[in-house]
């Protein structure tokens, strides 16, 4: 809650000398420079440094004058003063899950067991590099016919540990949608996509010889040049998902694999709830934001209806006007036309064209019809009328 504190240059002058700025400050709930700058707007001069100082100890100091108020300057100061102060909102728990993951997840010593997944990359690159030695015995030259390097030791322990994720992760009901054999998953929790990707963490070489490294990985190319492995690697959640944690988690000596992937499947398993509840969110953040449009669109349309009424209830007064001083012209002519006699002119008579001016008049006049037809003519009005 905010109360309004409205002070005139004067008195906001009299309070800054009177007192230093943060004691003065803490009795508007501000900072002291948030009154420094309220100060400065409204050209309220400050004591300067030392000032309060110098008075303590019964120096002499000088109280600068309060200048002339500049145009266009506001004659009062109004300071927010905060009452109180607003509590933090309190962080939302962390979305429980229902699956008990041990602390650390076993990597095999090997394949043999491997998920379908990736045994289905291994049974890719093998076809691919049979075809590129099928294509370099038929002499087809090009890079397309260049042999394919065997799945090296850092392939194939990241292909082990990404295999025991996917297996401990279907186990707990998610789904693997698309898969590539670099590194990166497209998982379905809760009917919500998840990219999740377990790759090897590069570092620079810093003008080193990559000779010895170049053939550290049959999928190099996927990797940025001008990089070599560090030896471990890198797991991280891509999607954007509010309230959980996405990484990216590194492998070190004393922190490996087996204790970081308990850590990527909580947080894939919370994944898929929190992106259905920000979804949900969202979904009625727009149900909100289309009936506060249709609110709008409803008060724009009303006040141009009554406008419009209103504009045309203003014609029939300047009429009414008009029609009064019509009346009083064509009486004029009457006494006229009494003076001069009933002469033709044109197709009609003097008095004809008297007798026509004031039937239009009548028609223009609208006390010639009832209230009730009137206000009629205004209520059949419509907002997108011209």
């Amino acid at each position: 809650m905010t109360e309004n504190k409205t002070l005139s240059r004067q008195e906001l002058y009299k309070l800054v000398w009177e007192k230093p700025m943060t004691k003065l400050a803490k009795e508007f709930n501000l900072s002291d420079q948030g009154l420094a700058k309220i100060c400065k707007k409204f050209d309220v001069p400050r004591p300067p440094r030392g000032y309060w100082a110098k008075l303590e100890v019964g120096k002499k100091v000088i109280q600068e004058k309060l200048p002339e108020k500049k145009a266009g300057t506001p004659e009062t100061i109004v300071i927010y003063v905060r009452s109180e102060t607003q509590p933090k909102p309190e962080k939302e728990p962390r979305l429980e899950i229902e699956a008990k993951i041990p602390q650390e997840i076993a990597i095999p010593d090997t394949l043999r067991s491997a998920h379908p997944i990736v045994k289905g990359w291994i049974e890719k690159h093998r076809l691919k590099q049979a075809k590129r030695r099928a294509d370099s015995r038929e002499w087809r030259i090009g890079w397309h016919s260049m042999p394919l390097l065997d799945l090296s030791e850092r392939d194939l322990y990241r292909l082990r540990v990404t295999s025991a994720f996917l297996k401990i992760s279907e186990k707990e009901g998610v789904t693997i949608e698309k898969s590539w054999a670099k590194g990166a998953l497209t998982l379905i929790v809760e009917d919500e996509k998840v990219e999740v990707v377990i790759l090897e963490k590069m570092i620079k070489t810093y003008g080193q010889d990559n000779d010895d490294i170049k053939n550290w990985s049959a999928y190099a190319d996927c990797y940025q040049s001008g990089l070599r492995p560090s030896g471990f690697l890198r797991f991280e959640i891509k999607t954007y998902v509010p309230d959980i944690a996405r990484g990216p988690w590194i492998e070190t000596k004393t922190h490996k694999a087996e204790k970081i992937l308990p850590t990527l499947v909580e947080e894939t398993l919370r994944a898929g709830p929190a992106l259905v509840k920000r979804k949900k969110e969202w979904e009625e953040a727009e149900r909100r934001r289309q009936k506060e449009a249709m609110e709008r669109l409803r008060l724009q349309q009303a006040k141009e209806l009554d406008d419009k009424r209103w504009a045309t209830f203003m014609a029939m007064c300047t009429d009414a006007d008009s029609a009064e001083k019509l009346r009083a012209f064509i009486e004029r002519l009457k006494v006229k036309l009494a003076v001069e006699g009933d002469i033709q002119v044109g197709d009609l008579n003097l008095s004809e064209w008297i007798a026509w001016a004031e039937q239009r008049t009548r028609q223009l006049d609208p006390f010639e019809q009832s209230l009730e037809d009137l206000f009629g003519n205004i209520a059949q009005t419509k907002h997108y009328s011209f």
